[in-house]
């Protein structure tokens, strides 16, 4: 275990909460975070989270409260979180996957979309990739044919703005819990891969192995910010990512289905 992973997993959790910040001014609930308790080099310590069904209003209102949460500044496309820097005020490397087998992500900087997801995202998994020998130097040839295809496949996105993302977020770091004060069903998350993304991230990740009221979770989103048109034209665009990890993580399937992805849009 690299031992900065969870000093990490706590300043996404932090930013994604929006701690020490003024900006909770502006009274937009946001998705609830699991509370950091304290964590060290082999630890992260976590509210304890009593898990609950989702409903479809809380499923609705989850999509409200991510909505707010992209809406919180990020200075760039891959910018890491604004307390996880050096004493320089860089952005240190953040981490993908489980646990047990957690891969570095470099910060890769950039205000060009395209850009970031081309070369701060897939290109850097599939190089590891490569070294770990699930890869060939053909599938790094074949990804990157996207650059000419990115402009247009995001044309929508031209004009969006970088997002706070957790950046992980399938259904399992999704959990589901009753409010203290209200009594009502709210998501709570964890386990981030917290950065400065685009918001279709997240809302492919959270199509990718199922999402129970995933229907609902888009419509309270949309209620706040607008989904782009030709989103679920994109929607297997953003899972090329977390595949091309999977496929790093647990080889099989997952290979195949990388490069039958890639090839739908080339």
């Amino acid at each position: 275990m690299p031992k900065d992973f969870f000093h990490c997993e706590a300043a996404g959790l932090k930013w994604l909460a929006n701690i020490n910040s003024d900006e909770n001014s502006l009274n937009k609930k946001i998705t609830r975070v699991a509370k950091v308790i304290s964590t060290g080099d082999n630890f992260l310590e976590l509210e304890k989270i009593n898990s609950v069904s989702p409903t479809p209003e809380a499923a609705y209102n989850f999509g409200v409260s991510l909505a707010n949460t992209h809406n919180l500044a990020a200075t760039n496309f891959g910018a890491a979180p604004d307390t996880w820097t050096n004493n320089n005020g860089i952005g240190l490397n953040g981490y993908f996957g489980p646990l047990s087998d957690p891969v570095k992500m470099d910060v890769f900087e950039t205000e060009d979309l395209p850009e970031y997801l081309l070369y701060g995202r897939l290109l850097p998994m599939v190089k590891i990739g490569i070294r770990r020998g699930v890869y060939t130097e053909q599938d790094y040839y074949e990804t990157i044919k996207l650059k000419n295809k990115l402009n247009q496949i995001l044309s929508p996105l031209k004009n969006s703005k970088p997002k706070r993302v957790h950046g992980d977020l399938w259904n399992g770091n999704v959990l589901w819990a009753k409010n203290k004060t209200t009594k009502n069903v709210e998501a709570v998350l964890i386990d981030p891969a917290a950065h400065g993304g685009s918001s279709e991230e997240d809302l492919a990740m959270l199509n990718l192995f199922g999402m129970p009221y995933y229907k609902e979770i888009l419509q309270g989103y949309n209620s706040v910010s607008k989904i782009a048109p030709g989103f679920f034209q994109r929607l297997t665009l953003w899972q090329l990512y977390p595949i091309s990890g999977h496929a790093i993580f647990f080889g099989g399937k997952y290979i195949d289905q990388y490069r039958s992805m890639l090839k739908n849009y080339l």
